[in-house]
């Protein structure tokens, strides 16, 4: 319970961080940079139906005509285990290179929808894409950090205890389950 409480309060702050900031004209990608440390840190069926959840919401505050960031994180689901499988996900400086992978695929889906609506791609779609590509490449390793620390506070399954050579049920002790 306290896990899906976690889950449940780190995307709603970052869904209402995201809209505000882009409200100031600000392209951060808070919500996926908090999607991909979900979808590393357990199995990410068991997280997907909050996570489109968030994302769906965020493209329902958005006025764009792609749903954006829900495409995003349909792409974001296989990289996340890719990554979970592959990658080194104690390690905050390594994390960089999903971050920006993840930059890279929401700045796509950004011109993208530049284009499908008719707009140019120079100005503020690219600039927004510059925005999305060099803020995720930062917020991916920055909320990783920020998000270990309730974790470990709370008690509950994080990253820096992570370790590949044992299955789900090594982590699940005394309670400390996705229920």
């Amino acid at each position: 319970m306290t896990y899906w409480l976690w889950l449940t309060t780190s995307l709603t702050i970052s869904v209402v961080a995201e809209y505000l900031a882009r409200l100031h004209g600000l392209e951060l990608p808070m919500t996926l940079a908090t999607a991909f440390y979900f979808a590393v840190l357990g199995p990410w069926l068991r997280t997907a139906v909050p996570l489109m959840l968030a994302t769906a919401w965020l493209d329902a505050l958005g006025t764009s005509s792609l749903p954006q960031v829900s495409c995003v994180l349909l792409l974001l689901f296989p990289l996340a285990s890719f990554w979970r499988r592959f990658g080194d996900v104690r390690s905050l400086p390594m994390l960089v290179f999903p971050g920006a992978v993840v930059g890279l695929l929401a700045a796509t889906f950004r011109l993208l929808s530049a284009l499908v609506s008719g707009h140019s791609l120079l100005g503020a779609p690219f600039w927004q894409a510059a925005c999305l590509l060099g803020g995720s490449t930062v917020l991916v390793p920055v909320l990783a950090f920020v998000l270990e620390i309730p974790a470990r506070r709370l008690a509950i399954r994080r990253l820096e205890k992570f370790n590949l050579d044992y299955s789900d049920e090594y982590y699940f002790h005394d309670g400390d389950t996705y229920d």
